[in-house]
Order: structure tokens, then sequence, then C-alpha cells
């Protein structure tokens, strides 16, 4: 079941984030060092819950949740961009200890169903190349994001 954040939602969604993202901050440490993935994301264990916090206390109204049997599994922010008629998805993650399957697919379906009825034209989302982005890239194909820019990002020590 989908529903609308309320702010009771808020330390939950924040430790989802966090474990979820825990794969992507090791794989940072992994190909850049660990010295440049701290630059690049300072507070590597937490840095994902402080987006969610932030974003969630200046945009509860487009934060999603998904429960399952009354408890959050999962939570997508999204960002509609209406000079360019394009909703964003943003910040995401299914609950990596609940071994449900759908959460993704389903959040990415209502936050579609939002920029549709806001009349937008286009939706977008962006994640990784690197192999623990699969299962991400797999959830938004099944989503219907097919098309996509591939981008690499180089880094440089001084």
């Amino acid at each position: 079941m989908i529903r609308a954040y309320k702010p009771e939602d808020l330390e939950r969604i924040m430790a989802i984030g966090n474990r979820a993202f825990q794969a992507i901050t090791k794989n940072s440490e992994e190909q850049l060092g660990v010295d440049i993935a701290i630059a690049v994301q300072p507070d590597p264990e937490f840095y994902k819950g402080k987006q969610v916090k932030a974003f969630a206390e200046n945009f509860p109204e487009r934060v999603l949740i998904c429960e399952r049997e009354g408890t959050l599994v999962g939570f997508c922010t999204y960002i509609i961009h209406a000079e360019k008629s394009m909703g964003e998805i943003g910040n995401n993650a299914a609950d990596p200890e609940c071994n449900e399957r759908g959460v993704g697919r389903e959040l990415y379906e209502a936050a579609i169903e939002q920029f549709r009825k806001v009349g937008m034209q286009y939706a977008t989302v962006t994640t990784g190349l690197e192999d623990c982005y699969i299962p991400a890239r797999k959830s938004y194909e099944r989503a219907g994001f097919t098309r996509c820019l591939k981008h690499i990002q180089y880094y440089l020590d001084l």
C-alpha cells in the first residue's frame, strides 16, 4: 500500500535510507579511495538519512511511503520541474531487511501517477552504473524507464 508521508515516519525512512545505501557507500570507497569518497560524501554512514530528512521537512507532500501489513518498508521522494514539464524521482529505498519484492516499482508507479496528476509530460530518475546499482536499475526499468544517457564522473588526487 502506498500512502502519504507523516512526520512520525521520519526516523524510519532515515534509517532505511542509511541502511540501503551502505553498499553504495562501500562501492564509492572502493572505487575512489576513502579520502575522495568522504570529500564527495561526508558522514558516509548517515548522509542518505540526512538528505531524506532535509527533503521531508521541506517537502513532506512529495514523500511517498510504502507499507506492507502495517509496516513501513520503503519510501520515495519526488520533485516537480514544472518549467521542463518533468517529474523526477529522488531519494528512494526499500528496507533491505524486509525481503519484500516490488516495493520500488510500486513507489515509482505512485510517483509517476503524481507527475501525471499535475500535468508533467516526462519523468526522470538518476542512478549509478556500478554493479551495486543493478537492483535499482532493474526496478526503474520495470517501472517503464527505458531511455537513458550514460554518465561517468572522473576524479583526480591533487
